[in-house]
């Protein structure tokens, strides 16, 4: 132990001076009765100042799995010094508060730091399932600070839970492919997920389950592969009797897997069954309804679907020429017959065929009614309600042929219904309104040949 100096006040020079190590027993006391004095002479102590912060962050990833599949093994921890610091990293369970891991990680400088867990103890074995605290100890000039985030850790696929879950879905169209078909690619569609809002990661939801497709066949090798994909669960994936290196498959049983993990990173497949037919599709029957204008008004409320910065579309009328149809108002019309200035109209109405739509089966929408005015395009937009494909323009009276999606029901041919959308954009009308008096829905429905 080395020697403090004390500085005598004369002779000017330094003498050596002894040292307690021990804490003074007399300083406590002497402080209190100080602050007793205080009070009764009704005056304020002398405040004290509070001690800078360390450790400003602590946060990372939240949940893993260390089974050693190579996804999400390991949880990162990070934390950020207000000041250089020795740090300390202690592992708990978060019900009983025991101690697994301990990290010495020594002197740190002032800045954001990163640590890994692999889920192991202090002597290297796996710790079991359970959730977890990570706590930062911070010490610096005689201050320490404490600071913690918790993490989850599973080794077994977890179902989701929360007020907004949907049950684990893997659900196709149909499930034969015909790729001899030559009228366009056949195609079935294929949605695997689940929907979940409980889980949030830097503010934001996270709300869908990884899903990786594999089509196998029946050797059990992998013919076609998806890869992990996170999108909505309105937006399927297309599954064509193609290779990647787009070659034909050979005509048999295949095995569709769905490989699903949770938020830890467990796994669970899913599978269903296959089949690859060299028999094409072709066309075998026709379908023809009419639907009067003001039968396909259903309109949801745009306030409920765009509360916030919303173009404002125009109710369609009652049209006064032709009975069971509706006027498009132009917006010189709209701001006089209902004191708003709009942009469209738009309405939605549903048909049902007598007999399963499918995927591959074409919708021919067309709008009939007065002529297109003068000094007006009378654009108007035609699509399906499910919103796949995207919407496709044509003028009043032209017909216009779009894909329609079958709902999602039976796994092998679909529901007999669906809704179709319209929207005419009264801006391209001029100052002229436009008489809407019906639509003519077509479907033409293919199946596999004789």
């Amino acid at each position: 132990m080395g020697t403090t100096w004390c500085r005598n006040l004369r002779p000017p020079e330094r003498v050596p001076c002894a040292v307690n190590t021990t804490r003074s027993t007399t300083a406590v006391p002497a402080l209190a009765f100080l602050v007793l004095v205080l009070s009764v002479l009704g005056l304020q102590p002398p405040a004290t100042a509070a001690p800078d912060p360390l450790v400003g962050y602590v946060g990372g990833t939240r949940y893993f799995s260390p089974d050693g599949d190579g996804v999400q093994d390991r949880v990162q921890v990070g934390f950020d010094l207000d000041q250089p610091a020795v740090v300390t990293l202690v592992v708990v369970r978060s019900r009983s508060g025991r101690a697994v891991r301990h990290v010495e990680l020594g002197r740190l400088r002032a800045e954001v730091h990163t640590w890994w867990w692999n889920g192991r103890d202090d002597r290297g074995r796996r710790v079991g399932d359970g959730d977890f605290r990570v706590r930062v100890v911070a010490t610096a000039r005689g201050h320490r600070q404490v600071r913690s985030t918790g993490v989850g850790l599973r080794t077994t696929y977890v179902e989701p839970t929360g007020h907004s879950v949907r049950p684990t879905s893997f659900d196709v169209t149909r499930d034969t492919l015909h790729p001899t078909t030559t009228a366009f690619t056949d195609t079935v569609l294929v949605r695997a997920s689940y929907w979940s809002t409980r889980f949030r990661f830097g503010g934001s939801s996270s709300s869908l389950v990884r899903a990786a497709l594999e089509l196998r066949n029946a050797a059990g090798r992998v013919v076609n592969r998806f890869g992990d994909r996170t999108a909505p669960e309105s937006d399927p994936r297309e599954l064509t009797g193609l290779r990647s290196d787009g070659t034909r498959l050979p005509a048999g049983g295949y095995t569709l897997v769905a490989t699903i993990r949770d938020y830890y990173g467990n796994p669970r497949r899913l599978r269903l069954p296959m089949a690859v037919s060299d028999v094409p599709l072709v066309e075998q029957r026709t379908w023809t309804t009419s639907v009067g204008a003001a039968a396909a008004l259903t309109e949801p409320d745009i306030t409920t679907m765009c509360p916030y910065d919303c173009v404002v579309n125009c109710p369609p009328q009652a049209s006064p020429r032709l009975p069971g149809g509706l006027t498009v108002l132009s917006p010189a019309s709209s701001r006089a017959r209902i004191d708003t200035d709009c942009t469209d109209s738009r309405g939605e109405f549903a048909v049902t065929a007598p007999f399963a739509l499918d995927p591959m089966d074409r919708v021919s929408l067309t709008s009939t009614g007065a002529e297109v005015p003068v000094g007006g395009t009378g654009q108007g937009t035609l699509y399906l309600f499910t919103g796949t494909p995207p919407s496709a323009s044509t003028t009043p009276g032209a017909a216009l042929t779009i894909l329609g999606p079958a709902p999602w029901s039976q796994r092998s041919g679909g529901g007999s219904s669906t809704r179709i959308g319209w929207q005419f954009s009264g801006g391209l009308l001029g100052d002229t309104d436009y008489d809407l008096a019906s639509f003519d829905v077509t479907v033409v429905h293919y199946a596999p040949a004789a």
